[in-house]
């Protein structure tokens, strides 16, 4: 491009139409970019990135969860751990008696 002070019209010319061939570019681009149908799309993906990467989580959580439980009531060799399973026995018992006597007690009234 020639210096400031020596431009001709026709250096005027080519620089108005290479920018408003720019202008035309970028008010096109936005104009897709901003399209109800785009911005739809753009919204779903997201939404189905973010629902992938939950359930990705909450796998991962889960199959540790599952794994530490299984490693309190199974040891290393794959024996079952009694006093864990006598304890949970112990327990599921207790529940049961508390629920038949409050039953019973309120039948009585």
């Amino acid at each position: 491009m020639a210096s400031q002070g020596s431009r001709t019209v026709e250096d005027i010319r080519a620089d108005l139409a290479r920018n408003r061939s720019a202008i035309q570019m970028a008010v096109g681009d936005l104009a897709e970019e901003y399209k109800p149908a785009n911005m739809a799309k753009r919204a779903v993906d997201d939404a189905k990135t973010f629902v992938a990467g939950e359930v990705n989580d909450a796998k991962t959580f889960l199959t540790n969860e599952y794994h530490n439980v299984k490693a309190r009531f199974v040891d290393e060799d794959g024996a079952w751990r009694t006093e864990e399973l006598i304890k949970v026995g112990a327990v599921v018992a207790g529940a049961l008696v508390l629920l038949l006597t409050v039953r019973s007690v309120r039948r009585r009234k």
